[in-house]
Parts: C-alpha cells; sequence; structure tokens
C-alpha cells in the first residue's frame, strides 16, 4: 500500500511507490547478524545459486520466496550472457560488461524492503547548480486560518500578490484585496508577509524585513483598509527598521507591536491623514532591555501573548546589565560587494556563556479592558516615543507576575507562556540547568488577580506553583527546551490537587514517542490530534478519545498501579507505507492540511473531519515530479545499528537509527569498493534520520560523486525514549563520539566499502528540513485549579502539553563539535574529517542550550573538560577540513581560533606533496593534511555574499582530493594500495 499514486518511469509496477511494509519493520527496526556487526550486509554475487537466493530472501533483496523474480533475474541474466558470448570483444571487456548487467538487473528485479529508491527514467546526474538554483525545490502553501470567519475559512496570498478568502465548507474562493491596491501612495507595496484581522477589516503587512539574531528580526508595517481599500503605515518607515514585532488581537483589531525595544498598543489603526496616539507600555527599552521582544538567548521568537478575548496582553521583559558583552568585526558592511573597510566595524552583544549571569526576566500583564474603560484616559500623543515616563493610569494597569515558590532572580529560563482562560494563565519556568521546572497558575479577574499579593503592592500577582518535578531526581535529566499547551475548558476531573505530577498519557509506549501536538483539540467530537514517531523516523497523524474527567482518574490509578491503560489509537494516515506527515487544523479542528513530507514526492492536501471522501490537492508537486524523473538518484536505505553491552552505560544493547545513501547501480558484491561519508548532526533531542524526501548536498555526493553517504543518530538524539535521550547528560560528545565510531566500524567490515577511505563531517541541523515542523517528546494531560483555593472537581481545568523539540529554531553546530570529537577520538577508522562552524568548548557556548545538558562548568568541571576538543593526536593522523563564518553570532568564531591555536602548539599543519615527504623525513611530526578557511562576516548559515556554495565547492574539492572518484574495482583498488605505499 501507499499514500499516493505516483506516475511511472518503467514499465514495471509504480517504482516511486514506498515498499509494501509487510516486512519492513523487521528489516528495519531488528539488528542484522551478528556477522555484519548490526548492519546490513549485501553479500556477494560469487555464492551458490541457492545460497544467493535464500540470502536474498532474507536479506529483503527478493520479495518472493518461492522463486518467480528468481528465475526472471535467471532468465534475464541468460540472455544477457549470450548476448555477450556471441558478441567479438575482449574477455576484460565481457567481463566488464558482464559486471555492469548483472547490475542493473540486480538494481531492477530487486528491490529491497528496506529501501526508499527513486528511479528516474533519465540518466542525468545532479550537479550543484541544480542544488543552488531551485531545481528540486519543491512548491508549498501555508494557510492562514480565520476563526472569526468560521471553521474552515482561510486567507492566501495569490501570485499577484492579492489576498484569497477561501471557505471550504462553502466551497468558494473570494478577492479579499487586490494585490494592485497595496500601495504606499502612488508605488505598489513590495511586502514579504501578512496577517488578517479576526474581524476582516484590516491586514498587517511588513517590507524591508532584516534578521537580527537567531529569533528576531526588524520590518517597516504597513496596515491596510480592506473596506476603505487605503493603506497607511504603523509607523513612520525607517532604513534600516526598527519596530521587531507587530500583531493582530485574537478579537477586534487591536495591535501590539514592538519599535526600540518598547511595547505599544494600538486600539484601532489609524485612518489614512488621521494621527492616532498607541498606548505606550513601557519607556525603558534599550539595547540592554527588551520589552515585548526576546533577547538572543531567549529560546523563541514569541515573547508576547494575547488572552483569549484580547482584554489583557501578557508579555516578557529581559535585562541584560549583568550579562558580558561579546564582540566581533565586520569586515565588510556591504552585502554584495567584496572587500573591506579601513577600520572594520564591530558588532557587540550581550552573549550569557555557561556559568555567566543570565538576563532577568520579568512576566507581566497590561489589562487594556480597564484601560479602555477608563473615563479619563491619557491626553493624545502623551505617550508618545518622546514621553519620558509611562502615564500613571497604564502603568497601574500593569502587573508583574510572580511565583508562589519561586527561583532566584538570576536563575529562572521562562519556557512557556499560556493563557487557558480570558482570565487565568500559566507559566513554566526551569531553574538554569532546566533540573527543576515549575508551573505556576495566575488568576487576573480581579485587581491582585485573586491571588496573594506581595509586600501590600497591588502591581504583582502570586500564581501558585500547581506542578513542580525535579528531574534530577526522576532520572538525572532535563525538563524538555520547549513546550505547547492547550486548554480544555469544559472538561473537569476528580484528580487531587495537591498531585505534583501530572496524569501521562502516552500513546505509544518507549521508545516510540508522540510528535508535534497540532494544536488540535476538538472538544465538540471528544478527540485530540497529534503526530506520533511510530516508528521512530517516520511521523504520522493520530486521533485519541478525549477522557471525560472520570476516565483520567482511571488512567491515573492505571499509571500509579505500574499498568498504562491507554485509549485507542485512530491512524488517519496511512501506516501500511512509509510516511513522513505533519498538519495543521482549522481553529473548531473540522478541517486540517495534511503535508506529506516523504520518502515520495511531497505534496499538500484539505481533509475535512467530516467528510471522509471530501480531499482537496493543494500542492502535489506535479512538475517537479517531471524533472526529478530526469535525474539519477542516491538508493536510500534504512536500518538499526547495534552498538554492544561494552559500549553502554546499563549493559544493554542499544539500537540506533540509521540511513544510507547508495550510488545508482551500486555494486554490493565487493568487487568495487566505494568510499563512506558519515553525515552528522547528534545534538539532543535532535534527528536526522528520517523518511522525509530530499534533494540536497548529501544525495548528490551519493548519487554524482559515487560516495555511500551514512547518516546516524546516536544516544541523546530524539523520539527512541527519554532514558535514550537523558544519558548523554553532563558529558556531551562522549557518548555520541563512542556510537559513531562503532558504527563507522561495523560499515567499514562491509564488502563494498573501502575501509581506507571512510569520512565524516557535520555542521548545524537547520538546513535538513523543507518543512517548518516543530517534533515533540512527550505528550501529557494534567490538571490545574481554575481559581484558588479550589474545592471540588468543576474548578480544575485540562491541559494538554507537549514537550517540544523545535528544530526548526535550533542552530547550534553541533554536527561540527560531533565531527571534531570523532577525529580526536584517534579511533583509526575515520581517514577524514570535515566541520563547519564547530563547538569546541561548552565554555564557549550560551548558557541556556549548554547548562541544560552540561549543568554549570562550576558543578561539573570534569564534564566540560572532558567534552571539549582539546587532544590533538588524532588530527595528525586524519585529514581535516575546517570552516567558520567571522561573524557567527551563534558558535562564536572563537571557538575555531582556540582550536587553531592548539593545532599551533601540536603542530598539526599543511602539508603537501613534496613538502609532505620531506617533512616527514626529517621531522615526522604529522601525517594529516589539515586545511581551513574563514568566510568573512558570514554568520552560522555561513551565507553572505555566495558564501553558502562556496563552502560546499570547497567541500567537495578536499572530498575528493583526498578520496577521489566513488566506486574502484577491486584491481584499481589494490593499485592505488600498492601505489601508496
Amino acid at each position: 500500500m501507499r499514500p499516493t499514486p505516483r506516475p511511472p518511469a518503467f514499465a514495471i509496477p509504480d517504482p516511486f511507490a514506498p515498499l509494501n511494509r509487510g516486512d519492513a519493520d523487521a528489516d528495519d527496526l531488528s539488528s542484522a547478524s551478528s556477522d555484519s556487526g548490526g548492519v546490513q550486509d549485501y553479500g556477494d554475487d560469487d555464492e551458490e545459486e541457492q545460497g544467493e537466493k535464500q540470502r536474498l530472501v532474507q536479506e529483503g533483496e527478493m520479495l518472493d520466496p518461492e522463486g518467480r523474480m528468481w528465475e526472471d533475474r535467471k532468465t534475464a541474466q541468460a540472455m544477457f550472457k549470450s548476448v555477450l558470448s556471441d558478441s567479438e570483444e575482449s574477455l576484460s571487456k565481457r567481463q566488464e560488461t558482464d559486471r555492469i548487467s548483472g547490475l542493473l538487473l540486480s538494481h531492477l528485479l530487486s528491490p529491497s524492503t528496506g529501501r526508499h529508491t527513486f528511479r528516474g527514467e533519465g540518466l542525468k546526474t545532479i550537479t550543484r547548480e541544480h542544488l543552488a538554483n531551485g531545481t528540486f525545490w519543491t512548491e508549498e502553501v501555508q494557510l492562514d486560518w480565520l476563526a472569526e470567519a468560521g471553521d474552515g475559512v482561510y486567507s492566501q496570498r495569490a501570485e499577484d500578490g492579492s489576498i484569497l478568502l477561501t471557505d471550504i465548507n462553502k466551497n468558494e474562493t473570494r478577492l479579499l484585496v487586490d494585490g494592485n491596491n497595496i500601495r504606499d501612495g502612488r508605488e505598489k507595496l513590495e511586502w514579504v508577509r501578512f496577517k488578517v484581522s479576526a474581524d476582516l477589516k484590516f491586514i498587517l503587512f511588513d517590507t524591508d524585513w532584516t534578521k537580527q539574531w537567531r529569533h528576531s528580526s526588524h520590518a517597516n508595517f504597513w496596515v491596510h483598509d480592506i473596506a476603505a481599500s487605503t493603506t497607511v503605515r504603523l509607523r513612520s518607515p525607517s532604513y534600516p527598521p526598527h519596530t521587531a514585532f507587530a500583531s493582530f488581537s485574537p478579537r477586534n483589531h487591536h495591535i501590539a507591536y514592538v519599535h526600540a525595544n518598547d511595547l505599544y498598543v494600538l486600539e484601532n489603526p489609524p485612518a489614512r491623514g488621521e494621527r492616532v496616539s498607541p498606548i505606550r507600555l513601557t519607556v525603558d527599552g534599550s539595547p540592554t532591555t527588551f520589552n515585548g521582544v526576546p533577547d538572543w538567548v531567549f529560546s523563541s521568537d514569541t515573547t508576547t501573548w494575547w488572552s483569549p478575548d484580547a482584554s489583557k496582553l501578557a508579555f516578557l521583559s529581559f535585562d541584560e546589565e549583568l550579562v558580558p558583552e561579546y564582540e566581533f568585526p565586520i569586515y565588510n558592511t556591504e552585502w554584495a560587494t567584496p572587500g573591506a573597510q579601513p577600520y572594520p566595524a564591530h558588532t557587540v552583544m550581550r552573549y550569557p556563556k555557561a556559568g555567566f549571569p543570565n538576563p532577568k526576566v520579568r512576566i507581566r500583564v497590561f489589562d487594556l479592558a480597564a484601560y479602555l474603560s477608563l473615563a479619563s484616559r491619557p491626553n493624545p500623543f502623551s505617550t508618545s516615543i518622546a514621553s519620558p515616563t509611562v502615564d500613571p493610569r497604564v502603568s497601574s494597569l500593569i502587573y508583574d507576575l510572580v511565583f508562589s515558590s519561586p527561583f532566584p532572580e538570576t536563575d529562572v529560563v521562562v519556557s512557556e507562556v499560556t493563557w487557558v482562560g480570558k482570565d487565568q494563565l500559566i507559566v513554566k519556568a526551569t531553574d538554569r540547568t532546566a533540573r527543576v521546572q515549575r508551573v505556576a497558575l495566575f488568576d487576573l479577574s480581579k485587581v491582585g488577580g485573586g491571588g496573594d499579593e506581595e509586600d501590600g503592592k497591588t502591581n504583582i500577582i502570586v500564581g501558585q506553583v500547581v506542578r513542580d518535578d525535579d528531574f534530577g531526581q526522576l532520572d538525572g535529566g532535563w525538563a524538555e527546551p520547549a513546550t505547547s499547551t492547550s486548554s480544555l475548558p469544559q472538561m473537569a476531573s476528580t484528580i487531587s490537587p495537591t498531585s505534583r505530577q501530572p496524569t501521562r498519557k502516552t500513546p505509544s509506549s518507549s521508545p516510540k514517542e508522540t510528535g508535534r501536538l497540532t494544536g488540535a483539540v476538538d472538544v465538540q467530537r471528544g478527540l485530540i490530534y497529534f503526530i506520533a514517531a511510530k516508528p521512530s523516523i517516520e511521523r504520522h497523524l493520530y486521533s485519541v478519545p478525549l477522557p471525560s474527567h472520570e476516565r483520567l482518574a482511571e488512567l491515573a490509578a492505571a499509571q500509579a498501579s505500574g499498568t498504562t491503560g491507554l485509549p485507542p489509537l485512530t491512524a488517519l494516515t496511512n501506516t501500511n507505507a512509509r510516511g513522513y506527515y505533519s498538519a495543521s487544523f482549522s481553529p473548531f479542528a473540522g478541517v486540517y492540511q495534511l503535508n506529506y513530507e516523504g520518502p515520495s514526492m511531497p505534496w499538500q492536501k484539505l481533509i475535512k473531519v467530516d467528510d471522509p471522501n471530501y480531499s482537496n490537492t493543494l500542492v502535489d508537486n506535479a512538475a517537479l515530479t517531471k524533472v526529478d524523473t530526469q535525474f539519477q538518484h542516491a538508493d536510500i536505505s534504512y536500518s538499526t545499528v547495534t552498538v554492544e553491552p561494552t559500549a553502554s552505560a546499563d549493559g544493554n544493547k542499544i539500537e540506533l537509527n540509521a540511513m544510507e545513501l547508495r550510488p545508482p547501480l551500486m555494486d554490493v558484491s565487493g568487487r568495487t569498493k566505494y568510499p563512506v561519508l558519515f553525515q552528522v548532526y547528534g545534538g539532543p533531542n535532535s534527528q536526522t534520520v528520517t523518511t522525509r524526501w530530499q534533494r540536497d548536498w548529501q544525495q548528490y555526493v551519493s548519487s554524482s560523486l559515487g560516495y555511500v553517504v551514512v547518516r546516524i543518530d546516536p544516544r541523546g538524539t530524539g523520539f527512541k525514549g527519554r532514558r535514550h535521550r537523558m544519558s548523554v547528560r553532563n558529558r556531551l560528545g562522549e557518548l555520541e563520539q563512542a556510537d559513531v565510531i562503532e558504527a563507522a566500524r561495523q560499515w567499514a567490515e562491509l564488502p563494498y566499502v573501502d575501509e581506507k577511505r571512510v569520512g565524516i563531517w557535520g555542521w548545524a541541523s537547520f538546513r535538513f528540513f523543507p518543512f517548518p515542523v516543530g517534533s515533540a517528546t512527550s505528550l501529557s494531560i494534567f490538571r490545574i485549579p481554575t481559581s484558588l483555593p479550589c474545592h471540588g472537581p468543576r474548578c480544575y481545568e485540562t491541559l494538554i502539553d507537549t514537550a517540544t523539540d523545535r528544530r526548526r529554531s535550533l542552530g547550534q553546530s553541533f554536527g561540527g563539535f560531533l565531527t571534531a570529537k570523532v577525529i580526536e577520538a584517534n579511533s583509526s577508522v575515520f581517514q577524514l574529517g570535515m566541520a563547519v562552524a564547530p563547538v569546541t568548548d561548552w565554555q564557549y557556548y550560551d548558557s541556556i542550550y549548554t547548562e541544560r545538558y552540561m549543568s554549570t562548568p562550576k558543578l561539573n568541571p570534569g564534564g566540560y573538560a572532558n567534552s571539549s576538543v582539546s587532544r590533538m593526536d588524532g588530527f595528525k593522523h586524519a585529514d581535516f577540513a575546517l570552516a567558520h563564518g567571522s561573524g557567527d553570532d551563534n558558535v562564536h568564531y572563537q571557538n575555531t581560533a582556540a582550536l587553531l591555536d592548539r593545532f599551533t602548539v601540536a603542530h598539526v599543519r599543511f602539508v603537501c606533496g613534496s613538502l609532505f615527504e620531506a617533512e616527514l623525513r626529517s621531522r615526522p611530526i604529522s601525517n594529516s593534511n589539515f586545511r581551513f578557511r574563514m568566510f568573512t562576516d558570514s554568520d552560522h548559515s555561513i551565507s553572505m555574499r555566495g558564501a553558502y556554495w562556496e563552502l560546499m565547492a570547497w567541500l567537495e574539492a578536499f572530498l575528493l582530493e583526498k578520496f577521489g572518484e566513488g566506486g574502484r574495482t577491486k584491481s584499481r583498488w589494490k593499485m592505488k594500495v600498492e601505489h601508496g605505499k
């Protein structure tokens, strides 16, 4: 079975469809025989016929044990041999042609249950230019659901810049705004993004978008009046812009925005020619004070939250005064023209490193409804940007929220703020090491919030801590880095309010884990929708019944007794075929956008929950499919690698997900030897082994350069259970390094692998994912009191809590770090490494990320020492390429500078040709060939002035210089080895 039909490229059954899953689980989730060391071994073509047949059946190369395919294969081989025997070619030519024909037949007639194969009808090869010019870019649409317009109504941008409004239930689409009417005076507005107000009266546009830090940007904002067909500026535009954020309220059309790090609220957008004064909430915005906008280290791009009825606005304020400054030069301020200024500019940023002070954070709420009800408001423009203070009538309605059991002021990290009612708010926070997590409930239904006031101050609301989890005591691990919570206001529970632990309702037992909660809690139909990693390299959409308070009590009792008592799951995607799905639900969960992301060509559809016959294809990428079939592509094989007990902390075998990209028509007999390039990331909670459709540099290296490319997810990565993740606590790089080396040892034993050409490379994680998808590691249902004191079950709120790994936000160069650690190990398994922008010492990286996994340098000095890249012998025995951007605000160039300094002291050098031989004769200090390249002013993405593809070309040149072409026949390989001697 397969999710959607695909146009065939050959006269054989659907070569693009995922293979039948009847045997796939056994092939993917179990380890191979001990002879292959835990990796699938595809053997030698010279075995006896019966042994060959049995091997193909056992290893999944032949799907019909009865022999039909076997007989077809024999017949075809006989036909080829007959033709060859009649030809008057030399024996060597005949043998070579026989080998090629056998390879063709092997690949055309013997699919593998462990693979997903893309066979094109053409013979074009992928080039780097194809990757860079968009040849393989997928089309995708993003819908903006509009709750106030009705369930199933969304807005969308048309190709001409118009805004369309579609009602799925009415099956109609109408023009909301003509793109030609979106103008700044006489000029058509060249906008980037848009957002429609809840009442469908206004649209926000932004122009001149510029990136600042990881989660922050600036733009000029414009408001379009739909009825009047006029467009006005939110503030006077500036170049570069200084407005960081603007959003509509969930009701009406209030606008909250941040300008120059101060927060404003606009009750009504201005009409053309009208001057409207915003409500200024803060006046202390500065380079070290952020209001309603994240500073560098905060791990989310959202720091303002409207209440459901738009009566209140919660926001965070950050004070970085105590955070040390980090400064780096900008050699060339021109984006497009190469060169440098006589005196470089400098970027100064507040960057808290491990063990240093974090920003102070305040959680605040502005009562907009109370302000709008004032009989006398501030005079027009009295709170303008020039005003030195906030009007007292505004400041008196801004409340600070504090926990009843607070963390120290400089030791708190706010991980989530969520409204669970129009007057109820929950806040999640951890200590700086993420060992302890607390959840507090705040009631703002009346002045003082209905909670306790602190020292008689009416502007401070104390929230009751309703959950207090010490993960250090639980399993020695950490609180997950980001979460999302959804409220279920119509439910009640009999769970005791004194319980500190949530009622866990995990859809599948470890190591199967849930994916992202799609935001769909359907109270009307009594369903919860979520994405599950089942199996771990896939994502499927499921629904589960929403439990009543009685059922929730039963689940709690079952959990206490050691049983699960899990409700039934309903799969909404085809779980009989490999698939990677995400979904976006309408506000009331009646309709959802289903995104199929692989392994076949991605598509997007609209699905109605109550109409199984309704399916509206938004994107099918048909044009890309036609182009894609003209190219040769790597064959993808999924497997698991077994790490033996000697490498395991608890003595149990560990299975790691792996995927192998094989060159087209690869000879697996062992007569041809292929170089292997491991591509790693390996960071906590991350995942690179998935069934997503990809046409990236790894595909190019495999299909066009003839390399075997392997991806491996070591311990610490996601979707194999919490125990699997938490094993790396306080020792980043140790287990990951051991797992990658063990996997490489097993691959080196395979008959088709050239054990003298095994390399590794790594960088950041953000370039691997075509869709912006978050994925989660647990799903919980728990209850908190809706008012305090709380008496009886009806005063409880039911919450869905999903611990989320927002990998799309991550830019840590764990891949570069892991590559360096593997080469440092001096294992003799790897002969080459290529590290891009690596962390080389976790004391140089940001405190929030680092201390979550490593604690502080003071508490874990040995762990930091062992995790640093400090031992140089391995770099003397391998070819190593190192690249970094000098303007990297994330993984500072300092990391590479420190490593280069160690290379200097240890005499790790660049040597070449005859100089290499002379150097060895005079002083055999190193037999490595080290290369380094700095990319001027590039940040972590290495993209300044075309740097990205220059980097990839540089890495490719280094790879080919050291390892040469891909597959080599055994005779040529032996000659190469002898020549090398």
